[in-house]
């Protein structure tokens, strides 16, 4: 009966802090809260099984991370059109010199060659150079269909995984696949000739908007594995919180940095998307002004064309509209990581990881002013 007493009493103590507190406080906010309770894995996997799951799909994004970095350098080398045929049951490239000549013919009856590479003159060997790099990335895509595939139908039948993370792995693999097919449709863009078409730049390359939608594709692949990742190695969040009161301003912050993910750096990709598409780095060679003005004005825009096409084909405002989105989410998220950090509760970790966010956002501002000047 005593004991009965004090438990109520507790109870009522309880409830009645919790009323006097600020709503940002109050327990309603946080007490379910998966990133501070570690609640998400329940939902994803058995007990048991979070690191078996987690570092496999650590090892996917990676590999995805690794292609999209292979992609970045065909596009680089000026390799992606190198392969005129889709062929996606091929896994080897030629092997013979008459089947690397045979290969060369076939690639000489492509815009490209016609009009850039044939002036440069071209050889059999610069030709297997870049037609080494188109593979290699197409290979790595399927490669990782089959580290995917393989051990996800292991952990289905063994029932390591649940309902939840069922249906996401199975969209995954399936995106996976429509983005191979996304790709050929890419490049086969760039081997029309571009006068017969109705877009801003006739130079032989892959349609912008395409290009678009195959980096999109990749970059919403990777992020989705590694947050599922992340979701499942994350240890439990307890122990660094030091009192109920201190968890509203931390949770706070955090929201805003989730709303700057989700708000500008979408349209930060988009941009640079486009910019990349258009070959347009070259476009501008000052930073922070567009020559002898802050901004561009309406002398920049191309008359003749939908005004909406020069935000996706205009090599000068692509480029523009991509570094000012990028500068703006480079400052917006250091301040709000500054007043993060500041937090007096906040463990070494989490502050580490912060400064190193920031750390790299600056770098990679710096890396695309130094590829402008």
């Amino acid at each position: 009966m005593f004991s009965r007493i004090i438990l109520r009493a507790s109870e009522s103590i309880q409830k009645r802090s919790f009323s006097r507190a600020p709503r940002s406080t109050r327990e309603a906010d946080y007490v379910f809260n998966p990133v501070v309770f570690n609640r998400i894995n329940e939902n994803l996997v058995i007990a048991g099984k979070e690191k078996a799951v987690g570092y496999w799909l650590a090892g996917i994004s990676s590999s995805i991370f690794f292609m999209v970095c292979v992609g970045g350098y065909t596009r680089l080398t000026k390799s992606g059109l190198s392969m005129v045929r889709w062929e996606p049951n091929r896994l080897l490239p030629p092997r013979t010199q008459e089947a690397w000549e045979q290969e060369f013919e076939e690639y000489k009856k492509s815009p490209e060659w016609i009009q850039v590479n044939s002036k440069k003159g071209m050889d059999l060997n610069g030709f297997k150079y870049i037609f080494f790099w188109e593979w290699f990335h197409r290979i790595v895509g399927r490669s990782i269909g089959f580290t995917f595939f393989i051990p996800l139908a292991y952990f289905w039948g063994r029932g390591y995984l649940k309902t939840r993370l069922k249906g996401t792995l199975c969209s995954l693999f399936l995106l996976g696949g429509v983005q191979g097919a996304i790709g050929w449709w890419m490049v086969k863009s760039g081997l029309v000739d571009k006068k017969e078409t109705k877009e801003l730049d006739k130079a032989p390359r892959v349609s912008p908007y395409r290009l678009a939608t195959h980096a999109g594709f990749a970059y919403s692949l990777y992020a989705v594995c590694f947050w599922q990742c992340c979701s499942l190695l994350r240890r439990p969040q307890e122990a660094i919180i030091n009192s109920i009161e201190k968890m509203g301003a931390n949770n706070q912050h955090r929201k805003t940095l989730h709303r700057y993910a989700k708000a500008v750096l979408p349209f930060v990709l988009l941009t640079g998307f486009f910019t990349a598409g258009t070959n347009a780095g070259a476009a501008c060679n000052t930073f922070p002004w567009v020559g002898p003005h802050w901004f561009y004005n309406s002398n920049h825009f191309v008359d003749g064309i939908p005004l909406w096409k020069n935000f996706t084909e205009n090599k000068l405002i692509c480029q523009v509209n991509h570094r000012t989105l990028a500068t703006i989410l480079t400052l917006l998220v250091t301040a709000s990581s500054y007043r993060l950090i500041t937090l007096a509760h906040l463990t070494s970790p989490a502050r580490r990881s912060l400064i190193l966010l920031t750390a790299l956002l600056w770098c990679q501002m710096l890396i695309g002013m130094n590829v402008i000047w």
